[in-house]
């Protein structure tokens, strides 16, 4: 039996936009195999999600993917309601700035289907795994104001060779919910949680110090994206099923050997820049 996978999201909203689309073509045993990816930004009563997707035009058994002709028609149902069944992403990404390894929430799309009439807007998720970092504050960046708890899951891809680490938050008012995992789900233990998503734009600004006259005050938004926990099943513990201790340490293992890698790749990367110039022409030193 597989390790406890399960990761579901569920939203029903408005789709507004596709954005950052691409399109190419792979080799797969000789044969040409177009694809596709993008942003699809779906809008709820409260929030505005947006689910990554991609696919490409044939499946690994050489039939025409089906996924694909769903996205193929995500330009001419602009303003129309969806329903996608998708699911979470644990994603890492090197911070040349923060000269660090940040690890962030994103929504994967599986199919975008249309809703009944009757079914309102929603969006909720369903996932397992093995607690990484127990609950813990989430403060604010000058580190006075507590935001919520939080806690860390991780999960096996589907060959069982790699995980993800998915963040997800407590509110800080419900204290239910708080002594309900700190008081069971301890590091390592085999958890299943559910709870709703929330994209909360927070307006923010920055204020630069001069030599002289007024200081510069810089103004931006910043998406807070919320994974909230609102229900959770008792630790699994069934055998073949619940992560091992030694099963853990293997996928530790090779997810640390990812992100390392991760970091050289951008580390090479902004070194290459650096010493290797683009080559410009007449034209552009004029």
């Amino acid at each position: 039996m597989a390790n406890e996978r399960m990761n579901k999201v569920y939203v029903i909203g408005t789709l507004i936009q596709i954005k950052d689309t691409r399109e190419g073509v792979k080799t797969v045993d000789g044969k040409d195999i177009p694809w596709l990816a993008g942003t699809a930004v779906v809008h709820t009563e409260t929030d505005d999600f947006e689910f990554k997707y991609y696919s490409s035009s044939k499946t690994a058994a050489g039939k025409d993917n089906s996924r694909y002709a769903n996205y193929q028609t995500l330009e001419k149902r602009i303003d129309d309601r969806v329903k996608i069944s998708g699911e979470l992403s644990g994603r890492v990404w090197y911070n040349e700035g923060q000269a660090q390894i940040i690890n962030f929430n994103e929504l994967s799309a599986g199919f975008f289907n249309t809703p009944k009439p009757t079914e309102e807007d929603v969006a909720t998720f369903e996932y397992s795994g093995f607690v990484v970092k127990t609950i813990h504050e989430r403060m604010d960046k000058e580190g006075e104001e507590l935001l919520a708890y939080e806690m860390e899951i991780g999960q096996a891809n589907y060959q069982g060779d790699n995980m993800q680490i998915v963040k997800f938050t407590i509110d800080k008012g419900n204290m239910n919910i708080f002594n309900a995992i700190s008081g069971a789900y301890f590091k390592g233990s085999t958890v299943q949680v559910s709870g709703a998503i929330h994209y909360v734009i927070v307006e923010e600004e920055k204020v630069e110090t001069v030599m002289f006259g007024d200081p510069i005050v810089k103004k931006f938004s910043n998406t807070r994206k919320s994974f909230e926990i609102t229900g959770g099943k008792a630790p699994i513990t069934d055998e073949g099923v619940a992560y091992t201790e030694m099963g853990i340490g293997k996928l530790e293992a090779s997810y640390n050997a990812y992100v390392l890698g991760v970091e050289k790749k951008a580390k090479d990367k902004t070194t290459a820049t650096v010493s290797e110039p683009k080559k410009q022409g007449n034209q552009g030193l004029l």
